[in-house]
């Protein structure tokens, strides 16, 4: 038993060194590309996508500690020792994409959440007699978060003697939801043909509070798939640990012998086979 929890101790301790040390480099790797690229390209919100560097040193840091941390535990073969530090290696080298998918998703979801305000206010902007661009320096002035920064941009663009309408389109490219893209095309209509864009917005307003509580619903009727999915992938490894406690001979070999870890391997693969599997049942596409 003290092994195992030596085993989860040094694997925590690896995947919370990863989590806390690498956005820093992530950020500073960005920081660079920005400095390169010039500073002055809107496309700095979004997470360069070259993280080369960062994946191979987490990839790297995850082997050699891996490795050192058999090697201290107690004398293990050779081949024990690469296959270890390679999949621990593949796994770490992962980190950094998915930090920054991670750092995308949560930015579009606090964009997207605050979306509908936004709409909501540069309807009542204009129906008070403000210019569409006079509304969204309202916006820019009353909001916090991605909101403000995007729409700072598009404001940056205009004034630079970019159309208000492809400023939008750009921000719709940097940002892909159908809200967005909703709102740009109404935008670029209104300026083409005329008519009231106050009245055209309030009714984006409304479909996207009604697609606001169809997603809510959903969320609502999936949960208990979800909370599946988690459940059954956990269910191996929490019957492992009772069965270690009651019995650790009956369960020492899967520790210490090649079948056991190729039995563990097989498991782990399946398990992750399944929880995709139903994650994708439970996945509506609306």
């Amino acid at each position: 038993m003290a092994t195992v929890c030596i085993y989860l101790t040094v694997f925590i301790m690896v995947v919370l060194a990863a989590w806390t040390i690498l956005p820093g480099l992530v950020e500073r790797i960005r920081r660079n590309r920005r400095h390169t690229d010039g500073a002055g390209d809107p496309s700095h919100v979004q997470v360069p996508a070259d993280q080369g560097n960062a994946c191979w040193l987490c990839a790297g840091a995850g082997s050699v500690i891996t490795v050192a941390v058999l090697g201290v535990l107690g004398p293990a073969p050779l081949p024990v020792l690469v296959l270890a530090g390679g999949i621990v290696g593949i796994g770490c080298f992962h980190i950094p994409r998915l930090r920054a998918r991670r750092h995308l998703l949560r930015r579009r979801r606090d964009f997207e959440g605050s979306l509908l305000d936004v709409i909501v206010a540069l309807t009542s902007c204009m129906r008070a007699g403000s210019a569409l661009s006079q509304a969204l320096e309202i916006v820019v002035r009353d909001f916090r978060g991605p909101v403000h920064e995007e729409f700072s941009t598009v404001l940056s663009e205009y004034r630079l003697g970019m159309p208000l309408p492809e400023a939008l389109d750009r921000l719709h490219g940097r940002i892909p939801i159908e809200d967005l893209q909703l709102f740009a095309a109404a935008v670029r209509l209104s300026m083409q043909t005329g008519g009231s864009l106050a009245d055209v917005l309030e009714r984006i307003s409304q479909t996207i509070r009604c697609r606001v509580e169809f997603q809510d619903n959903l969320q609502t009727l999936t949960a208990q798939g979800r909370f599946e999915a988690i459940a059954i992938a956990a269910m191996p490894l929490l019957a492992f640990l009772v069965l270690y406690v009651i019995d650790p001979v009956l369960m020492t070999p899967l520790l210490v012998t090649p079948m056991g870890w190729l039995a563990m391997v097989a498991v782990g693969v399946l398990e992750v086979i399944g929880f995709l599997c139903i994650r994708v049942l439970i996945k509506v596409e609306v």
